[in-house]
């Protein structure tokens, strides 16, 4: 035990704790974003290995790494740098805003609209991850359900949530306004967003 309660409440979540689910990786340039604003490294010594040389060495932005490592990193993020969820929700949305808003991006979502840039979640998703997948369905022209599916335990509801701000963040980013993105189904192995803006 790490003592440090969301993480600990993840792991023991797991069938075989930071082994899990080896097949499920994700592209590190999406961990990077999220440790980049936080002072993780000065933390390691708190982070069972393979974690604390997960955030003392970073692989590169190329480079697959374990979900599960990487989202239990990110749930550490949560333990050790905030007093409550809305103040980690609100990073996670602030670092998706920024990353989103970098000259790259900003740029290609400003040439197209919110519907657009959902219909191609789905293929951007499996880029970024291999094993966790991500389905949507448009509700008219200013709503979407979105579907995470994966392995029991995969996925807290912080991280969860968490994700959610990375679809508010595109969709505002491609023009939408008052978006938002709540969760409406949770299960061990699924959550369901709706998402809705003017």
């Amino acid at each position: 035990m790490s003592g440090l309660a969301y993480l600990d409440r993840y792991l023991a979540g797991l069938p075989r704790g930071l082994e899990s689910f080896a097949d499920h990786v994700q592209k590190a340039a999406v961990f990077r974003q999220f440790v980049s604003g936080l002072p993780i490294a000065e933390q390691a010594h708190r982070l069972p290995p393979p974690l604390d040389g997960l955030v003392r060495a970073p692989p590169p932005v190329s480079a697959w790494l374990s979900e599960v490592q990487a989202t239990a990193v990110l749930t550490s993020l949560r333990d050790l740098f905030f007093s409550d969820d809305e103040g980690f929700f609100k990073y996670a949305y602030d670092t998706n805003r920024r990353v989103l808003e970098s000259v790259f991006y900003r740029v290609l979502f400003k040439l197209v609209s919110p519907q657009r840039v959902l219909r191609g979640a789905e293929a951007r998703w499996a880029q970024l991850h291999k094993g966790m997948e991500l389905f949507v369905a448009m509700r008219g022209d200013r709503g979407a359900e979105v579907r995470l599916v994966y392995p029991p335990g995969l996925l807290p509801d912080v991280i969860a949530t968490a994700y959610s701000t990375a679809f508010r963040a595109a969709v505002e980013v491609a023009g939408a306004r008052a978006a938002s993105f709540t969760v409406v189904e949770r299960s061990r192995t699924q959550t369901t967003f709706h998402g809705a803006w003017s």
